[in-house]
């Protein structure tokens, strides 16, 4: 069951068995089935819960779904402190099953993100291997990694469990099965060696170190290509960290995914004191600028939803970390016929949604309520002023 080779890491799908109450004082859950097609007579399913309450990036993904103590864990979390989950549903299983061709076929759902990864994860728990059932597969993949759009995530967590002595931070050790793997490894006194953290970057090591958890960093160049999703995200600079823990230890899991949490809360906190930012507030309908100097607050209308952005069209604004990617000349710019729909500048951002921005409006009106589609808007006036201080890469801040 390893938390990176075999276990479909963080940024897989949560496999939250069935929902239980959460703790008392905790935000309730929410819930939503997604339907991913997959053949023309198989479907796979997953189970999205989440929280707007607080952190949206905290991106949990599971894809075996016999993991339990794990998700046990994250329910708490993600209840009491925001974030969402992922989870593929299937039966209480480990491995995928599904017929092709006349033939059923078995794979490791956490070993499907790359080509050579896929490639012998089919030949290795099947007799025979078809092109088609492989093109499937990679299509099946690409659904998968588009139900949350993960290079904007602060990081990837893969929640998984292990058996006592079956996979432990020992099996990194120099010398042993996965030492090779390992570019750096720490190993706590008084931990349970079934107890660990993976992680992509030195960063996420050093951190989880000096709180005195169990952790190794991935060697990112020799890894070996298993199509996992830690070596998926490695690939494409996501920061990634597999929380690692043997079947029954949840308090100690739910220890590991608090101390995931209170990272990222002190590096969001670390980012909205520097300079040169651009804080928005969703539900108090304001934006506070400070670039190179330059301070001031101003009204705005956002989404006519509240809550983080789940799918496109919704009408949320979403909340998280972005940057801005393009400024655009929007003078003859139209929506529906509408001229001037965007006002004078459309202020782009990296969200990982197809165009939300910072704009101008025909509609001033309804600037301080919630009223777009899920862009941030401002009277024409204020957006003229505020284009002379933005440049590519500038840092916005979207607050619940």
């Amino acid at each position: 069951m390893g938390a990176r080779r075999t276990s479909l890491n963080i940024l897989m799908f949560c496999l939250l068995g069935a929902f239980l109450a959460a703790e008392a004082g905790a935000y309730p859950l929410k819930k939503m089935e997604i339907k991913v097609p997959f053949l023309r007579n198989k479907t796979v399913y997953l189970s999205h819960f989440y929280q707007n309450n607080d952190d949206p990036e905290i991106v949990c993904f599971a894809l075996h779904n016999n993991e339990e103590t794990a998700m046990a864990a994250a329910k708490v979390l993600v209840a009491e402190q925001g974030g969402r989950i992922f989870r593929l549903d299937n039966a209480k299983q480990r491995l995928l099953e599904f017929w092709y061709g006349g033939r059923r076929y078995r794979v490791d759902p956490n070993r499907i993100f790359t080509p050579l990864g896929l490639k012998q994860n089919i030949r290795y728990y099947n007799k025979r291997s078809s092109q088609r059932a492989y093109n499937n597969l990679r299509v099946l993949a690409r659904r998968l990694l588009r139900q949350y759009p993960l290079k904007q995530a602060w990081a990837v967590l893969g929640l998984h469990n292990n058996s006592d002595r079956d996979y432990s931070i020992i099996s990194y050790k120099k010398g042993y099965r996965l030492g090779r793997e390992a570019a750096l490894i720490y190993i706590a006194p008084g931990q349970d060696k079934d107890d660990f953290y993976l992680v992509t970057t030195r960063r996420l090591f050093e951190y989880f170190k000096s709180k005195g958890f169990n952790v190794v960093l991935q060697h990112n160049k020799r890894v070996a290509d298993d199509g996992s999703l830690a070596v998926y995200c490695a690939r494409y600079g996501i920061p990634y960290i597999n929380v690692e823990a043997q079947y029954g230890h949840e308090e100690q899991q739910r220890k590991m995914l608090e101390a995931v949490y209170a990272l990222y809360r002190d590096d969001l906190a670390r980012l909205a004191e520097r300079q040169d930012l651009i804080k928005v507030y969703v539900a108090e309908k304001k934006m506070l600028v400070n670039i190179n100097g330059f301070q001031k607050e101003y009204p705005i209308s956002t989404g006519e939803r509240y809550g983080q952005k789940l799918r496109r069209n919704d009408r949320r604004t979403p909340i998280g970390i972005y940057q801005v990617q393009r400024v655009h000349d929007a003078k003859r710019w139209k929506f529906r016929n509408m001229p001037n729909a965007y006002g004078p500048w459309f202020i782009r951002l990296a969200t990982g949604w197809q165009g939300i921005g910072i704009h101008g409006t025909n509609e001033e009106r309804t600037i301080g309520q919630a009223s777009s589609l899920g862009c941030i808007r401002m009277r024409n006036s204020d957006i003229e002023e505020l284009i002379r201080y933005i440049y590519k890469g500038l840092r916005v801040v979207i607050l619940p």
